[in-house]
């Protein structure tokens, strides 16, 4: 995008697939310019640039930083390891392959048996069109994404490993993905995943009550209080640093003040993902601003609850208790983005510090689990 903006404009030599996409200046205009910034002071990566922004904006802005969060950032260990150029290959595989294998670890570890199924998912949460059109936003989407499933499969196998080292395995792993997530600091993407996370593990909770005692439960929900607890400790510090910061952006009109009371969405653009296939940069409907914004996720829970439904009619089966948070979950925020909510609810659930299209996103991930 550059050397056409600046030199040599027409396709790029070298390109093997796709195209530099404009609309997402964010990323070719905003992060790689400040990564490349952060490079190139002296010292290299440091928490205050003037470049940047005020304060220490570098610590919010999901760049490579010198600071003891990024021992906890696996995709900005290539920025240390190696020169900038390899450093920010690493950077933009890790995204690739670290959503992939977290997805897919995620989705075995919820009970889906079929390999092939678990591909299919995996496969399907990275090349969504919602997760493509956002994928290099400085909001570190896929990381934050991978780090979400990373953190699920701990908490789920709090509930059903008891061998020593997997347990003490798992919430190191929770502990260092639980960190990577929240320093992604984007609210409107994390409040919603925080309510889907508590949904995915009270469904496999209860489906394991079933069959373990209530000790299996309580042991969890310790495992998951201390890891919470262990995560608040070692971000105090880094709240210290930031404190300052965090202030003068929320005395800010976006994002610091933007608060959402439900309703934003029109029932189309709740279900907009049925024309994902058909929508590319230059085409997409009339009543989005850019192709980003039309991205969805492809809507398959309503005719797969109906299917579920109608066999559980027929065979009598009982209904996975998984399969009815979700669909309370998918239910519920989807009203929210379609129907205005009472205020007490939205400061209860925090979605008052979410946005409505943001929550597609954590609406598109539950639609992926609850189909798979």
């Amino acid at each position: 995008m550059w050397r056409d903006l600046l030199t040599e404009p027409g396709t790029a030599r070298g390109l093997i697939f796709s195209a530099p996409k404009r609309i997402r200046v964010d990323e070719w205009g905003v992060w790689t310019p400040s990564a490349l910034s952060q490079a190139r002071q002296k010292p290299p990566f440091p928490i205050e640039n003037s470049n940047l922004g005020a304060g220490r904006s570098p610590l919010l802005m999901n760049v490579p930083v010198a600071h003891y969060t990024t021992f906890f950032r696996p995709q900005f260990f290539g920025f240390f390891i190696f020169d900038f150029v390899r450093g920010f290959s690493f950077y933009w595989w890790a995204k690739f392959f670290g959503l992939l294998l977290a997805a897919g670890w995620g989705l075995r570890q919820i009970g889906i048996r079929s390999r092939l199924l678990v591909i299919f998912g995996a496969v399907w949460v990275l090349f969504s069109s919602y997760v493509q059109w956002w994928f290099s936003s400085p909001t570190m989407l896929p990381e934050m994404l991978a780090s979400w499933f990373v953190c699920l499969g701990c908490a789920i196998s709090f509930l059903k490993d008891r061998h020593l080292w997997k347990t003490t395995a798992a919430l190191f792993c929770f502990i260092f993905f639980g960190i990577n997530f929240v320093l992604c600091l984007y609210p409107p993407y994390q409040i919603p995943l925080a309510l889907l996370f508590i949904a995915v593990l009270v469904g496999v909770g209860r489906e394991s009550r079933d069959q373990n005692d209530v000790v299996s439960a309580v042991r969890a929900f310790v495992l998951l209080g201390v890891g919470v607890i262990a995560i608040a400790l070692i971000l105090l510090p880094f709240w210290l640093d930031v404190r300052s910061t965090v202030e003068m952006v929320a005395r800010t009109v976006y994002p610091g003040t933007r608060r959402s009371s439900g309703g934003d969405l029109s029932i189309f653009k709740l279900f907009s993902g049925v024309l994902g296939f058909f929508e590319y940069e230059q085409s997409y409907p009339g009543v989005y601003d850019n192709i980003s914004e039309a991205s969805n996720f492809y809507p398959l829970w309503p005719p797969a609850a109906f299917v579920v439904l109608a066999a559980r009619f027929r065979t009598k089966t009982p209904i996975s208790r998984l399969f009815v948070t979700l669909s309370i979950f998918l239910i519920g925020l989807s009203l929210y983005c379609v129907v205005p909510v009472p205020q007490w609810l939205l400061r209860g659930t925090l979605l008052n510090f979410a946005a409505e299209r943001r929550a597609l996103l954590a609406l598109g991930i539950a639609n992926i689990l609850f189909c798979c």
